[in-house]
C-alpha cells in the first residue's frame, strides 16, 4: 500500500467567449485557473498566470515523496487537460499519460483526446508517482449504493463535507472562493482514495 496519497484537482476558466459560447472543457480555448494538491499536512493551491501555475505545480509534484496521485475523473479530464495546456505553452512536464482502454468515460472525451489515460509523474527519485482515478475505481461501488456517480454525492455518503458551487460559473467566484473549492475537491478525493486503499469504504 502507498504510504503517501495526494489528491489532485484542477479548475478551468468558465468565462464565456465573446459570442457567449460557454467554455471550460476544451483545452484549445480554455486555460487552467487553479490547481490544488492535498496531502495529509494540508492543501496547497496554485493560481495566477497559467504558465507560472503549471511550472510551479510541476516543480512541487516532482519534489514530493514518491506516492500516489489520486483524482476524480482525472484520467479523462485533469491529466489530459494539464498535458494539453502544457504543450500549448511549450512546457515540458514530468507528467506522462498513455491511453487506457479499460476506462470508459462518463461523458464525451476531452476535445483532442480519445478517452482516458493512465498517468505517471516524474519524481526526484527513480520511481515516479503513480496515478489512481477513484471515479473509475469506485464506479461499481457507487452503483451498488444507488448514488449519482459524481464526487460530491459519494463524498457526502462517506461522511465528508465537500464545498459545492456551480461548476459552470467558476469565473463568478472570488479568488478565495475558487481556492476553497478546488482545495475541497482535492481533499475529499485524497480521503476517499486513502479509505479505498485501506478497504474502509
Amino acid at each position: 500500500m502507498w504510504t503517501e496519497v495526494y489528491g489532485l484537482d484542477i479548475e478551468t476558466d468558465t468565462t464565456p467567449m465573446n459570442d457567449s459560447t460557454p467554455r471550460g472543457l476544451d483545452p484549445a480555448t480554455t486555460t487552467i485557473v487553479n490547481v490544488a494538491l492535498s496531502t495529509r499536512e494540508g492543501e496547497i493551491v496554485f493560481r495566477g498566470e497559467e504558465r507560472s501555475l503549471i511550472l510551479s505545480l510541476d516543480r512541487y509534484v516532482r519534489n514530493l515523496p514518491v506516492g500516489l496521485l489520486a483524482t476524480w475523473n482525472g484520467a479523462v479530464f485533469d491529466l489530459p487537460f494539464i498535458i494539453s495546456r502544457a504543450q500549448s505553452l511549450d512546457i515540458e512536464l514530468g507528467l506522462t499519460i498513455i491511453p487506457a482502454e479499460n476506462i470508459r468515460p462518463k461523458y464525451e472525451p476531452l476535445p483532442g483526446h480519445r478517452g482516458g489515460y493512465h498517468g505517471t509523474w516524474s519524481n526526484r527519485t527513480a520511481v515516479p508517482h503513480s496515478h489512481l482515478d477513484i471515479a473509475y475505481a469506485l464506479r461499481e461501488h457507487t452503483a451498488d449504493l444507488g448514488l449519482q456517480w459524481s464526487l460530491k454525492p459519494v463524498a457526502r455518503h462517506h461522511g465528508l463535507s465537500p464545498i459545492e458551487v456551480d461548476r459552470t460559473a467558476i469565473h463568478l467566484l472570488t479568488p478565495e472562493q475558487q481556492d476553497e473549492y478546488v482545495a475541497s475537491d482535492a481533499r475529499v478525493t485524497r480521503v476517499l482514495a486513502e479509505r479505498l486503499l485501506a478497504s474502509t469504504l
